[in-house]
């Protein structure tokens, strides 16, 4: 049943190119739990979401853009209501901090390299477990994580709280029944007229790292004398969900790109180095352990990020950042990374 019902809501936003995958008869290729709150999907990785180490690798919130989904279709699934709702706080980290990416002993082979990581690269198939632990009236929580298919090797663990009413206009469009209807509305209402081409209307031949673009404003000195850097990001039809907002699993990899390029410029500016110099970035490789977000508000034009660094060590560091309304000011998410060299 739940993948008739990820087939029936198919989604039709470029971003969408980690859903479209998952909704492939591999994706839904495994055996569903005895548990009938657990939901289990195989994913095989394609090359166009691997974000990380020179786009060779899924990143962690490359991750985190996946539960995102499977924790709402797995709701849905449970809930008699069958609503979608909105997320409160999405979040995920590493299953094991203290080896990072590189946890697997070495492989024999000199042209292998990627199977001495933990990290999943394209063509890796992992197993991703999501379990709802409890709907209630107005609000639903489920945890997840994904493992290598091969070994079993746990890769990280998520967390999803959602707000579920949305009124009956809502779970009345959203119904079996008129959700087509309201599918095809949504897809000509919500378009900005604005997309990169670089995506097709299936799976297309695009990169997910080519939707992430973001733009360096200025450096600011904050209220609480915590030095930061200021990105903007512009939104078209290649970073909203269905329902033509920024996607939540968009805001976590925009979090993660912007959070390793204000490291790595604290790196050079700790060690008086230029961005020409390497030596930082040889010896200065931060490895996102953790990612916290909390989303407040929806938006659907530009974003403003503001990313700070509160604690510093030889282990790596801790951020905080926000997402801000362009055009408002208004907050629309924040968010807690940790980083580990």
């Amino acid at each position: 049943q739940i993948a008739t019902k990820i087939k029936a809501r198919g989604y039709m936003k470029p971003f969408q190119l980690i859903e479209q995958k998952l909704q492939n008869e591999d994706a839904l290729s495994m055996p569903h739990a005895d548990d009938p709150n657990t939901i289990r999907l195989r994913y095989k990785i394609p090359a166009a979401v691997c974000t990380s180490n020179k786009r060779t690798q899924m990143s962690l919130s490359g991750f985190l853009a996946i539960f995102d989904d499977v924790t709402t279709w797995a709701m849905m699934s449970v809930d008699r209501s069958k609503r979608a709702g909105v997320s409160i706080s999405l979040g995920c980290h590493l299953a094991d901090t203290r080896n990072h990416y590189h946890h697997r002993k070495p492989s024999a082979t000199a042209d292998n390299t990627r199977a001495t990581d933990i990290m999943p690269a394209a063509g890796d198939i992992v197993d991703i477990i999501t379990r709802v632990e409890k709907i209630g009236k107005n609000l639903g929580f489920a945890s997840v994580e994904a493992r290598h298919a091969e070994t079993g090797q746990c890769i990280c663990i998520g967390y999803h709280t959602k707000f579920l009413p949305m009124g009956w206009v809502y779970e009345t469009a959203y119904s079996p029944y008129f959700f087509p209807i309201t599918r095809t509305i949504l897809s000509m209402a919500t378009s900005s007229g604005k997309s990169n081409g670089l995506f097709g209307d299936k799976d297309g031949d695009g990169h997910l790292s080519d939707l992430l673009l973001v733009q360096e404003k200025t450096a600011l000195d904050t209220d609480d004398n915590l030095k930061g850097q200021q990105y903007s990001f512009d939104l078209n039809d290649d970073h909203y969900n269905m329902l033509g907002f920024m996607h939540g699993g968009c805001q976590a990899m925009v979090y993660e790109k912007v959070g390793k390029t204000a490291a790595m410029k604290d790196c050079f500016a700790q060690n008086d180095a230029t961005e020409s110099d390497v030596s930082c970035e040889r010896s200065y490789r931060p490895i996102l352990e953790s990612i916290h977000i909390d989303y407040l508000s929806s938006e659907r034009k530009a974003v403003d990020i503001l990313s700070r660094i509160y604690h510093r060590d030889a282990n790596g560091a801790s951020m905080r950042l926000e997402m801000r309304s362009a055009g408002s000011d208004t907050l629309v998410s924040r968010s807690k990374l940790a980083w580990r060299v």
